[in-house]
């Protein structure tokens, strides 16, 4: 199963980002599906059925706050053909849980990417240029986060949450 763990947006939030999606040329890349739209913590890969219920243990033992994340920018990762939004601050609760979510998949032998975490939210992929969209910036409460496992399929990725686990009030 080719699992991560991610930020999923409320309806709210969600319905704001793909507002800023909508005004993206389509020439500008393939728009990311609403449904799909999220912030990855750490990609793990492919990982055995055996080792997801020992995920899903490990989400009661890393430690996280709730935060609130207000996105303001838009990007382009050129190289990997990605347009995304990211906010210009982020709280320490946020890299602290990327860490103990790293820490909790390493102490069960899973490997995770050791790039350093850059929290954005992908809005198209595939896009050869990119112009900047105007947007009013986009209020994001987060009060949990989730184990995601990734599907391919020929009309592109489904994204199933299979647990959520709350983060605690600040």
């Amino acid at each position: 199963m080719r699992l991560f763990f991610a930020l999923w947006p409320d309806d709210v939030a969600r319905k704001q980002f793909e507002a800023v999606g909508a005004v993206l040329p389509k020439e500008r890349g393939r728009r990311v599906s609403p449904a799909n739209l999220h912030l990855t913590l750490a990609f793990l890969g492919n990982v055995s059925e055996d080792d997801v219920d020992e995920l899903k243990a490990g989400m009661d033992a890393v430690q996280g706050e709730a935060l609130t994340l207000v996105f303001d920018r838009a990007g382009w990762f050129r190289r990997a053909q990605v347009i995304w939004l990211a906010p210009s601050e982020v709280p320490d609760p946020l890299p602290r849980l990327v860490r103990g979510i790293n820490g909790m998949a390493r102490s069960r032998g899973l490997q995770v990417d050791d790039k350093p975490f850059r929290p954005h939210l992908t809005l198209a992929r595939k896009a050869t240029r990119f112009t900047k969209p105007e947007f009013d910036p986009i209020r994001w409460d987060i009060r949990d986060f989730c184990l995601v496992q990734s599907i391919t399929h020929a009309t592109g990725p489904e994204y199933r949450i299979l647990q959520r686990r709350a983060l605690t009030s600040a």
